[in-house]
């Protein structure tokens, strides 16, 4: 068998540009009260993330190696990150974390990432578990993860730094306790469907929510100066392209009045 060979695929933007403005104008199915996860894709957590995702594709330095066969391999790129990548900044941060602390700090990370800027921190779910809300891939990689500075971006990196800045001040054992009283693992964790029992994730929205409250009044940590940060071209492109597939709805429904 030949060695297999790199390649590139070029997508036009005006593809791109009209794959968002559809999944902008997608019509969605009501959620089932009280099935959760059970009977596949909770409806409320697909729509929150399709609607905080825009599509596009970035050459950029693969991060992992991923084994299909014996004789095939391939490495991922542009991938998107995941509570593992954050994992490994945090124990960078703190070397001797426990990992009943780091998944808290990793909870603690995405929940504020949406209150602070409406953006998911990383890609896989939270779920609540009767430790308190964690997510499975950093709690069952926590051993294995290796420490590491440059696997975030410097955005991300000012988040997981104001979380530990904050947060590390507590004992994991207060940690638990403090999430275990907060609405998002409260909630879901006690859900008629089952809680962490039916594998139930927290709702993104639930998170924004609780956080958002806690920083109006004044608590938990402080919002990183993320408006001081220097875009470049770019960047700046693919975020006025969002903007656009974003507001384009609106703009049609109020030109066909």
């Amino acid at each position: 068998m030949s060695e297999t060979q790199p390649f590139q695929s070029n997508v036009d933007q005006s593809d791109l540009n009209d794959l968002n403005d559809r999944l902008a104008r997608t019509r969605w199915t009501d959620q089932h009260l009280g099935i959760g996860w059970s009977h596949g894709v909770n409806g409320d957590n697909l729509r929150e993330m399709v609607g905080s995702q825009s599509i596009c594709f970035a050459s950029v330095r693969p991060s992992r190696r991923i084994g299909i066969t014996n004789k095939i391999s391939f490495e991922v790129v542009g991938a998107m990150t995941t509570s593992v990548d954050v994992l490994q900044y945090i124990k960078f941060a703190l070397p001797e974390v426990s990992v009943t602390k780091a998944m808290k700090l990793v909870y603690y990370t995405q929940a504020w990432s949406l209150a602070w800027t409406g953006q998911d921190a990383f890609s896989d779910p939270v779920v609540a578990w009767q430790y308190g809300p964690t997510t499975e891939l950093a709690y069952k990689n926590f051993t294995a993860t290796v420490p590491r500075s440059d696997g975030i971006s410097a955005e991300l990196k000012s988040v997981v730094d104001a979380i530990v800045g904050y947060y590390n001040q507590f004992t994991a054992t207060q940690l638990v306790d403090r999430t275990h009283s907060e609405s998002p693992w409260k909630k879901t964790f006690n859900s008629l469907s089952g809680g962490h029992e039916a594998g139930r994730a927290i709702a993104p929205t639930d998170m924004k929510k609780e956080y958002t409250m806690q920083a109006l009044k004044g608590e938990g940590p402080t919002r990183p100066s993320f408006d001081a940060a220097i875009i470049g071209d770019e960047k700046f492109e693919k975020l006025l392209s969002k903007i656009r597939t974003e507001r384009r709805e609106a703009l049609d429904l109020l030109a066909s009045r």
